[in-house]
């Protein structure tokens, strides 16, 4: 295992079995995401909200990702190139199907110029849009720390261990927001308030960390034993308590999210490091179950397509069927959860087909004007 780590170092690729387990668990923290919207986060509060200390692994994975695509890029430009296209393109056949259903059928609510605007910007005005579509903001986090991402890899690329100073400058800052009003400086600041996107703000700084952490696993840390990320795990969960008591912020996960405390982000990387520790048996689950492999890697394969219409795809089966307000019918819960997972799947394909093709072609054409314009 060491001499694995050691190798590691020297490589820009991640190994096909690390690749194979990040695919993995993108797609189970996008299935995640879809259960919890249909209601996984509410049927035993304050506990079930609990579920939620696992989507920060969506920015780790990202993290993991973009590190190693920067490592095989020849300049920022191509590497900024590739990783935003990839992001981008989903959203925008995305956000073209939703406004075309709003000129449609909701013209009332079709955006002004500069709430078309707000689309192209990853940022639309939820008041123009017709279904819950609060998720959007990981998306807009991600595109900004993919920005941020590409001085920071290219500052750190001869000293990588540089990296380490920015998990803990996240953390910093959320521990300094305790005894001073950081969030409010960040989330009040008049030009983001002017942009709607003061907590945005703050969640990029604080969030950061997690992204990153992806980067300094896979660079220093992969390969380990299970029983060492279990002690790691472990390590996390200590500081989480002590984040709890130093927060003091009450129980509930609701207030602790919204300020991505101490308590929260310990909980987090407590939860990557769980998942990291059940590689192994997650892995034999999945060799017996493939049919569970195969929707896992299906919504990995479709993740952003998936992440993005399943709550449109909620909000017309509820006004199609009348499935609301289920909180004492269980079983009409479990149905609903069953037909808005069936259908979003199904039109997640369609919708990720078209934008993976449409990524690459911009993508083809946005590196060869980057290799052109460096040969000239």
């Amino acid at each position: 295992m060491k001499n694995e780590g050691m190798e590691r170092l020297g490589k820009d690729e991640l190994s096909a079995k690390d690749s194979y387990y990040i695919n993995v668990m993108r797609g189970l923290s996008i299935l995640r995401v879809v259960l919890v919207h249909l209601g996984l986060s509410w049927f035993y509060p304050p506990y079930s909200q609990y579920i939620g200390i696992f989507l920060p692994v969506l920015f780790f994975v990202s993290g993991a990702v973009s590190y190693y695509s920067f490592l095989r890029a020849q300049s920022v430009g191509e590497y900024l190139v590739k990783r935003l296209v990839l992001v981008l393109v989903p959203f925008y056949v995305f956000a073209a199907l939703v406004l075309l259903i709003t000129v449609v059928f909701y013209p009332e609510r079709f955006p002004s110029g500069i709430g078309v605007v707000s689309w192209l910007l990853v940022w639309p005005n939820f008041s123009d849009v017709f279904f819950p579509l609060n998720q959007v903001w990981f998306i807009n986090c991600l595109v900004v720390m993919i920005l941020i991402s590409g001085p920071i890899f290219f500052i750190t690329k001869k000293r990588p261990w540089l990296l380490w100073g920015v998990i803990i400058f996240s953390l910093v800052v959320s521990l300094l927001n305790v005894p001073f009003p950081l969030y409010a400086a960040v989330s009040e600041y008049s030009f983001f308030s002017r942009l709607r996107w003061g907590h945005q703000a703050w969640q990029v700084l604080v969030l950061l960390g997690l992204f990153i952490c992806g980067s300094v696993h896979y660079r220093y840390l992969a390969g380990q034993s299970a029983k060492k990320y279990a002690l790691i795990s472990i390590v996390f969960l200590i500081f989480a308590l002590m984040g709890y008591f130093y927060s003091d912020l009450g129980f509930e996960l609701k207030e602790h999210a919204k300020q991505r405390s101490l308590y929260y982000l310990f909980l987090s990387f407590f939860a990557i490091y769980f998942l990291l520790a059940l590689e192994r048996p997650i892995l034999r689950i999945l060799a017996r179950m493939r049919s569970l492999e195969w929707l896992l890697l299906y919504t990995n394969r479709y993740a952003y397509s998936v992440y993005l219409s399943h709550t449109l795809v909620l909000f017309y089966v509820e006004q199609w069927l009348g499935l609301t307000d289920l909180g004492g019918q269980p079983f009409l819960a479990l149905v609903r959860m069953f037909l808005v997972l069936v259908i979003t799947l199904a039109v997640a394909k369609p919708l990720g087909d078209l934008s993976r093709t449409l990524a690459h072609t911009v993508r083809a054409k946005l590196l060869n004007g980057i290799i052109g314009g460096v040969r000239t």
